[in-house]
């Protein structure tokens, strides 16, 4: 299974790198994330190893990811490993005008229950890569704000606030189409 998904985010290039490539942000905006642990090499590096954990709430995932290939700050490749899945995720970033356009190319491969399971899920996959991408952006575009204050957390009433399923973008980039979400064989 393949698909890209892109997104237009208003800060420059190097910004969006230097938040990407500090592991201590990953569990600010990758849902879930629960631990980040070096297996091998330097964070960022060719040939580095991390373990990711993630709590799912029902249970933990947990997933091997090594850089395979390394063009900062125009790309870089990963390959994300779990018992039933491999994933290569290829992120390339373009500046213009003070913003960056950060598209990825993201190839699956299942194995065990999830060969069956994995080629139905394709739109649950896209739209988790849409969820996270768009998380990263908000958390790039907001990192340098100064932390809202106490009374600014609180609800104006009593009502119990639910959590957002989804983020959604800004009006400026809701015109914004990504690349191409066709599978490709």
């Amino acid at each position: 299974m393949k698909y890209n998904h892109s997104i237009v985010i208003d800060r420059p290039r190097g910004k969006v790198l230097e938040l990407m490539t500090e592991t201590e942000h990953l569990p600010k905006w990758q849902r879930g994330l629960a631990k980040v642990e070096t297996l091998e090499g330097e964070p960022f590096t060719l040939s580095a190893k991390t373990r990711l954990v993630f709590d799912t709430g029902k249970k933990s995932l947990e997933m091997t990811e090594t850089l395979v290939d390394m063009r900062l700050p125009d790309a870089y490749t990963a390959i994300y490993e779990t018992e039933e899945l491999w994933n290569r995720v290829t992120n390339m970033f373009s500046e213009v005008d003070g913003k960056t356009l950060w598209t990825t190319e993201n190839e699956f491969v299942f194995s065990g229950m999830m060969r069956y399971l994995g080629p139905r899920m394709k739109k649950s996959f896209i739209k988790r890569t849409e969820y996270e991408m768009a998380r990263f952006k908000e958390f790039v575009e907001t990192h340098d704000q100064p932390e809202p204050l106490e009374s600014d957390l609180q609800p104006a009433s009593q009502e119990t606030l639910e959590p957002h399923e989804a983020f959604e973008p800004h009006e400026a980039f809701k015109s914004h189409e990504p690349l191409d979400t066709t599978q490709h064989e």
